[in-house]
C-alpha cells in the first residue's frame, strides 16, 4: 500500500524488491486480507477517487482468498486488528502534520476510523 522509491531495493538499476516495514508482523492471515482490502478503500477517499472499476468486491476477494488458501478464515477478527492498527496509523500521522485541514480530513473523517467505532458501537 506504499509504492514509492523509498519502499524499493534496486539492483543494476532495476526494482529487485519492494520494502514496507513499518507494520510488518507475524500473525493471522486475514490481518493481510483486511488490510489489503481497507487500502483500497483508504486510498481511493484518501484520493477523492472511486475504486478502480473491475477490481473485486470484498465479498469476492475474501472467497478467492479463502478457495486459494483451500480453508475458511476468520475475517471479522482480521478485520478488527486491522482497522484498528490503521487507525493508530491515522492518528500518528495526523498528529504529526502541520496542517488542521490534513487532521480534520485524515482523523475525524475517515473511513477506517468511522467503521472501527461502528464495529466496536454498532
Amino acid at each position: 500500500g506504499d509504492g514509492r522509491p523509498g519502499n524499493a531495493l534496486y539492483r543494476d538499476g532495476r526494482i529487485a524488491a519492494l520494502l514496507d516495514w513499518e507494520i510488518a508482523s507475524i500473525g493471522l492471515p486475514a490481518f493481510d486480507l483486511a488490510y489489503l482490502i481497507w487500502s483500497a478503500e483508504v486510498l481511493s477517499e484518501a484520493n477523492n477517487v472511486p475504486r478502480l472499476a473491475g477490481l473485486p468486491t470484498r465479498e469476492e476477494t475474501i472467497a478467492c482468498y479463502e478457495r486459494m488458501a483451500g480453508a475458511p478464515i476468520d475475517f471479522a477478527y482480521g478485520e478488527m486488528f486491522a482497522l484498528t492498527r490503521l487507525s493508530v496509523m491515522n492518528i500518528i500521522g495526523g498528529a504529526q502534520a502541520k496542517d488542521n485541514a490534513y487532521f480534520d480530513r485524515f482523523i475525524r473523517q475517515n473511513a477506517i476510523i468511522d467503521a472501527l467505532d461502528a464495529r466496536l458501537n454498532g
